[in-house]
């Protein structure tokens, strides 16, 4: 027998052989750890010192008369697992497993321990055991989504990042709105303030005013070209 092969016990075996004869199912529902390091045996009903029990987080078929199960220990305390229970729904220790020297893994307040356990149910009634996995089932179906989440989340990075461009895009051409709208209110004020000069004839120095006048209205316009030529740039992407 393996090192890391659970021990069915006597308990388990008759619980799995009775529910083949009622036409039941038994559901293995909890798993327990704790840190005493033993030789297990099938008498066993109980860990001999159970540190944390959690349910079945994940459950999937790994061969025939084998399941891979799945728990996830966040108790906030310092341990050595040295041993684990397999527990019915009804608290039954359906399987036991020990060691009296290895450890099989180590938990530790910091941090989340997901744990995998291979459960070869030889000896036994296969079908009348089944496994409950509502503590979790994003861990069960955690293989057949993965692929799926990662590619939904490429394809909304791809949209934020179109998103961003796009809003890239509109704030320039809102700037390059907002400079056309006050050349053109600038050349308004201008030629106002020209048409005023040419009437008013008593207005001091009124030919150098003029000239002036004239030359910043020419400034003017070229700006308001080259603002009209830079616009028409950025929408057509030339």
């Amino acid at each position: 027998m393996s090192d890391y092969t659970p021990l069915i016990t006597q308990a388990g075996l008759n619980a799995a052989v009775n529910a083949t004869q009622g036409g039941f199912k038994i559901e293995i529902s909890h798993i327990a750890v704790g840190d005493k390091g033993y030789l297990p045996n099938r008498n066993q009903t109980v860990l001999q010192n159970e540190k944390d029990r959690v349910m079945v987080s994940g459950g999937k078929h790994a061969g025939p008369g084998q399941w891979h199960l799945t728990g996830v220990f966040e108790k906030e305390d310092n341990f050595a697992v040295r041993e684990v229970g397999f527990y019915l729904t009804d608290g039954t220790l359906f399987a036991v497993w020990s060691h009296p020297v290895n450890t099989l893994f180590y938990q530790t307040p910091i941090a989340k321990v997901i744990q995998g356990f291979d459960l070869i149910l030889s000896g036994v009634p296969v079908d009348a055991i089944s496994v409950d996995i509502s503590g979790d089932l994003n861990l069960y179906y955690g293989d057949e989504f993965l692929s799926l989440a990662v590619t939904q989340t490429k394809q909304l990075i791809a949209q934020v990042q179109t998103m961003h461009r796009q809003i890239q895009f509109n704030t320039r051409l809102q700037q390059s709105d907002v400079a056309i709208t006050q050349a053109k209110q600038l050349i308004a004020q201008v030629q106002t303030m020209y048409h005023q000069i040419q009437v008013d004839h008593k207005a001091q120095f009124l030919s150098f005013a003029v000239a002036q006048t004239k030359q910043l209205i020419a400034q003017v316009q070229t700006m308001y070209r080259q603002i009209q030529f830079n616009d028409k740039s950025l929408k057509t992407g030339v």
